[in-house]
């Protein structure tokens, strides 16, 4: 299973106690990982996940975590040949290992090491965020990028 990388300026949570416990941060930069897509985020929106993680009621998630399930960008770098510099995508809000037979059957959210991006690993309310490259769909055209 690979992370999910947030980088640069963020929102990170660091504390329970409501919005105000949501800061704007800078998070280091990294090297992408061999699979990974490194995307250029455009949009990202919190969500009821967000909220309950900024009031502590997710106790199984310890500060500090980069908020946001929800993302699209443009793809700035790519490990693999699927993805190219540019390519317009959304982000699968989806932590799996990719490999046992639910991940294999297509049933994602029955894999024992499901999470969510945003709660469960760094989340899409950053600059540049590192992805496996099957949490990569192309952004339909139609779509504006707050849409996506």
């Amino acid at each position: 299973m690979r992370s999910v990388l947030s980088q640069g300026r963020a929102a990170v949570y660091e504390e329970p106690i409501g919005p105000a416990g949501v800061r704007l941060r800078e998070v280091p930069r990294t090297e992408p990982a061999p699979g990974t897509v490194t995307i250029a985020i455009r949009a990202s929106s919190i969500n009821h996940l967000d909220l309950f993680l900024a009031q502590g009621l997710q106790r199984d998630v310890k500060p500090p975590r980069v908020i946001a399930a929800d993302g699209a960008g443009v793809v700035e770098a790519s490990t693999t040949p699927r993805w190219k510099s540019g390519d317009e995508v959304v982000v699968y809000p989806v932590v799996c290992d990719w490999e046992c037979e639910w991940c294999r059957a297509g049933e994602n959210v029955r894999c024992p090491h499901f999470g969510v991006i945003g709660e469960h690993s760094d989340g899409t309310a950053c600059e540049l965020l590192h992805v496996d490259e099957r949490n990569v769909f192309p952004k339909p055209q139609a779509l504006s990028w707050t849409e996506a």
